[in-house]
């Protein structure tokens, strides 16, 4: 499972690793350099077929049955997914599912149950409760219980480990805060001498985002940004150097998917000739679906990712726990906390 992995900074920030002595890195299957989807063996695909369906760097994703690749996400067909478990009324979409969550209250109860047949199936396919009613994978995250609020990212050194616990996962969460710790800037520090001559300051940002369970898959859509301001004084990346320099770093950066202006002025807009500071920002928008299992309070994805969780009460509590050698992608920094719709 992927966090918000907002969240999606730390990914792109590793990027920036092979720069610091002014010469790119290879380039990645990440968020930053593959248009459609990086499959389980860190090569990127086009994105568009069943067997590879993905946008944005995101992981791949293999569509089920009754199930189509439409712009980069695995799509239920309309009329099949539902048919049998809404037109049947009541629960159904959602099996497995989850219920209310996946549909059984929405999709396959008051929609499905009221049409029947092929009016049960589409509007079961167009909830979301289809998760699972066709034996396939997952549709894309459609929002039930309507669309999820936007919450603000905090930053913090530490956002407090998780206290694993396990717990009921099946259902539909909306996401109700998200915590990046500090050492995910730090790829843009190292690139310009370290913290000790470079700042990241003014951080704030939102998400927007909900995690959809059934007994043995998932789908997760998210979107939101991120914006800060980095000040250096380190000589290569204010006069520069090989050709980098104050003026030079937004294209550097750029290729980290991070976008913004660099000038030499002092942070609050004083005139400058040994500092420059950049207004910069990130946005994500994730989107996936896969198969994952949750045993001794760990969940792990299809895609061999791992996050120690929590389930108290109506919140989920998760923190991404993933060997840094599995990924070709950082891991997801901070935590993130959900709530049972």
């Amino acid at each position: 499972m992927n966090k918000t992995s907002a969240v999606l900074l730390a990914a792109a920030l590793g990027a920036l690793a092979g720069f610091a002595c002014g010469t790119p890195a290879p380039a990645r299957c990440s968020v930053a350099t593959c248009g459609g989807c990086c499959d389980a063996t860190g090569t990127c695909q086009g994105g568009n077929s069943l067997a590879a369906c993905g946008l944005q760097g995101n992981m791949c994703s293999v569509c089920g049955v009754g199930q189509s690749c439409v712009t980069g996400a695995c799509t239920t067909v309309a009329g099949s997914g539902g048919g049998s478990g809404g037109g049947s009324g009541g629960g159904a979409g959602g099996g497995a599912a989850g219920g209310s969550a996946g549909g059984g209250s929405a999709a396959g109860g008051s929609a499905g149950g009221s049409g029947g047949g092929t009016a049960g199936g589409t509007a079961g396919g167009d909830a979301g409760g289809t998760a699972g009613g066709a034996g396939g994978g997952l549709p894309p995250l459609m929002f039930d219980a309507g669309m999820p609020p936007t919450v603000p990212i905090t930053f913090a050194s530490n956002c407090n480990a998780v206290q694993a616990c396990g717990g009921a996962l099946p259902g539909l969460w909306h996401y109700g805060s998200v915590c990046i710790e500090d050492t995910a800037f730090g790829r843009i520090q190292q690139l310009c001498g370290g913290a000790a001559q470079t700042q990241i300051l003014n951080k704030v940002g939102s998400a927007s985002g909900a995690v959809l369970f059934t007994n043995n898959q998932m789908a997760r859509a998210v979107r939101g940004s991120v914006n800060f301001t980095a000040t250096t004084t380190n000589t290569t990346c204010v006069v520069g150097f090989m050709g980098f320099g104050c003026t030079s770093l937004p294209a550097l950066l750029g290729q980290a998917g991070i976008t913004g202006t660099c000038s030499l002025s002092l942070p609050d807009g004083g005139a400058s000739s040994n500092t420059c500071t950049c207004d910069l920002s990130f946005a994500f928008n994730d989107m996936a679906s896969e198969t994952y299992t949750a045993a001794n309070n760990v969940i792990t994805t299809g895609s061999n990712r791992t996050f120690e969780y929590c389930v108290a009460g109506t919140t989920l509590t998760y923190e991404e726990t993933t060997p840094p050698s599995v990924m070709n992608i950082a891991r997801d920094p901070g935590v993130s906390t959900l709530s049972r719709q």
